[in-house]
């Protein structure tokens, strides 16, 4: 392949991948509100306080292979998995009781509680809406 076509098909390639990637004010929005979830749930004087609770993104953000979701053509919502990690004694209390504990504190605010989707197996949803 003569060098000109190579570089053309690298522009090329380099425009899709840049397409497919999350905006950077994009990127900078979801972290923003995650760490904001983090700051609730860790406030001083509350139930979770106590337990250091840190919240940080797990999947294709923390990877940096977040790509910008299609549903039927259209540009889509993006899925933001997190986890929310607690200092606490493991014998002390099951992942249920850690669950609902979470729950509880985002249930807390008037903005979370609002947020909150139905009830997963595991985990909490919040939805955010543009």
């Amino acid at each position: 392949m003569p060098p000109s076509n190579e570089v053309q098909l690298n522009a090329l390639l380099q425009g899709i991948a840049k397409s497919l990637d999350i905006p950077p004010g994009k990127y900078a929005q979801a972290v923003e509100q995650y760490k904001a979830v983090g700051d609730w749930l860790s406030a001083e004087g509350t139930a979770l306080a106590g337990y250091s609770p840190e919240v940080y993104p797990q999947g294709s953000l923390r990877l940096g292979t977040i790509v910008r979701p299609l549903r039927d053509g259209e540009e889509s919502d993006y899925d933001v998995d997190l986890v929310c990690q607690l200092d606490r004694v493991k014998d002390s209390s099951t992942p249920a009781d850690i669950k609902q504990s979470v729950g509880a504190r985002l249930c807390e605010s008037e903005k979370y509680k609002r947020m909150l989707a139905e009830e997963g197996k595991r985990c909490w949803t919040l939805q955010y809406a543009e």
